[in-house]
């Protein structure tokens, strides 16, 4: 999350962007229910242009019907040209009438652990290896 990126303000947005030049991995997330447009791809782009990992997440996919993900997310990955293995789905916070427990946040964790990993982190940092157990995830 980078507040400021995106402001109407562009001295926020370029101050939002110094940030970027830390990061050791991006997880970039689009909306479900915005799609993948043209400022999506300008920011996804960028992000792989950092050559750091890059996962590109859906979120909210609770929100769309079981019958449409599949092709919504297809049609998604194909906007992006994302990598399979660095694309995937999750409802990080859920509607409760929707799904009862977050979807696809285990994947996302284990993404994120074998990238920092391979860059030789401490993965001792991470705020869910800090706790104890992990919530289920059916996904």
């Amino acid at each position: 999350n980078t507040p400021g990126l995106g402001d109407v303000v562009e001295s926020v947005t370029e101050e939002a962007k110094q940030v970027l030049d830390h990061i050791d991995l991006y997880i970039y997330v689009v909306n479900a229910q915005g799609g993948v447009q043209g400022r999506e791809l300008v920011d996804y782009r960028a992000c792989l242009a950092s050559t750091r990992p890059v996962l590109a997440v859906v979120n909210k996919i609770d929100t769309l019907r079981e019958s449409d993900r599949e092709r919504y997310l297809d049609d998604a990955r194909d906007k992006l040209a994302a990598p399979q293995e660095d694309f995937m789905a999750a409802a990080f916070d859920p509607l409760p009438q929707l799904s009862e427990v977050p979807m696809g946040v285990a994947a996302v964790r284990q993404w994120i652990e074998r990238h920092l990993e391979r860059l030789g982190k401490d993965l001792s940092e991470l705020p869910w290896m800090q706790t104890a157990p992990r919530p289920s995830d059916p996904n």
